[in-house]
């Protein structure tokens, strides 16, 4: 079932494993109930079946036993719930390596395709240059022709009016 909860969608793995953790609570709490009512059947099994009056040093050691039992159980259960927590930062790291991974991979591909834009915007940085400087000789050659036939037409009317006189 834990296993199950690990593998499940992040929107349903913290539900899911807290009730397996509940349940986990659950059955130490009984095993709990069960050896402490095992050792009061023992208890009561060994004073019906013994004709001598329970010894008086008996008693307090199976409650110091009991006690200790009830220790262990709690500890037992703190040792369960922080290999649970334990368990839960690691599957939350794993997800959280896993999310840097493939941002990293995002980055990457995003520099390189960044990369060859700059290489396209610099080959059309060029290309517009010379079509600019193709621009200004085009027009240095209009104004060129337009002043040779400025100088052409001047030169015909000075031929033909002065020429007359």
């Amino acid at each position: 079932m834990e296993y199950e909860a690990r593998k499940a969608p992040m929107t349903f793995r913290g539900s899911m494993l807290s009730t397996v953790r509940d349940h986990r609570e659950q059955i130490a709490k009984f095993q709990n109930e069960l050896s402490i009512s095992s050792f009061s059947k023992l208890k009561e099994d060994k004073s019906s079946s013994s004709l001598d009056l329970p010894s008086e040093t008996d008693d307090p050691i199976r409650r110091q036993i009991l006690m200790g039992a009830a220790s262990l159980d709690r500890t037992t259960q703190m040792v369960l719930s922080s290999t649970q927590v334990a368990l839960e930062t690691e599957a939350v790291g794993e997800e959280i390596i896993n999310d840097l991974g493939s941002q990293r991979e995002t980055l990457q591909r995003t520099r390189t395709r960044l990369a060859e834009t700059e290489a396209d915007l610099s080959r059309s940085r060029r290309i517009l240059r010379r079509i600019y400087l193709g621009v200004i000789q085009n027009k240095i050659c209009l104004i060129f022709l337009i002043i040779i036939q400025i100088v052409i037409i001047i030169f015909i009317l000075y031929w033909k009016f002065l020429r007359k006189s």
